[in-house]
């Protein structure tokens, strides 16, 4: 599993977490996990899950270049 932090502020976190399934082969979980923090302490955290196989997750990424580009 990989995590990355997508962005970290004092309301709130924001991190992708990715792992590769093992069944079906080819597909990367993807979960978006925000928490949200009131004097530092979380106080209530929601999770989007996504199964994406390696085109999907291209396309993905081409998709958000291109919001600010």
């Amino acid at each position: 599993m990989k995590e990355f932090i997508i962005q970290s502020i004092p309301e709130y976190k924001l991190k992708l977490k990715t792992t590769q399934c093992q069944n079906p082969i080819g597909l990367t979980q993807l979960q978006f996990v925000k928490e949200n923090k009131k004097d530092g302490k979380v106080t209530h955290t929601s999770t989007s899950e996504f199964f994406l196989n390696e085109n999907e997750i291209k396309m993905l990424i081409t998709s958000l270049g291109k919001i600010n580009g």
